[in-house]
């Protein structure tokens, strides 16, 4: 079976010279892609400084959309086999 890890991140370094200041935040699990796609599109209209973002899908099976801007979130959806 597969679930899906919805999440964001972020380099809040102030620099790129300064070390990187990775953040992460957990948004949910979900049972099925569709429900996953629909968090991330619904983070995306009410979070995001670009509301226009794409979601796209990654070689590996994984999904993610990038707000471009200062200290911008990128949120991802990754597959998950559990047992």
């Amino acid at each position: 079976m597969i679930i899906y890890k919805i999440y964001k991140e972020m380099n809040a370094a102030d620099t790129w010279r300064d070390p990187d200041d990775i953040c992460i935040v957990e948004l949910g699990y979900k049972q099925s892609l569709e429900d996953a796609l629909t968090l991330v599109q619904e983070y995306i209209d009410k979070s995001f400084y670009q509301k226009g973002a794409e979601i796209h899908k990654s070689t590996n099976g994984s999904y993610y959309a990038i707000d471009v801007c200062s200290y911008g979130w990128t949120v991802k959806v990754n597959p998950i086999e559990v047992e």
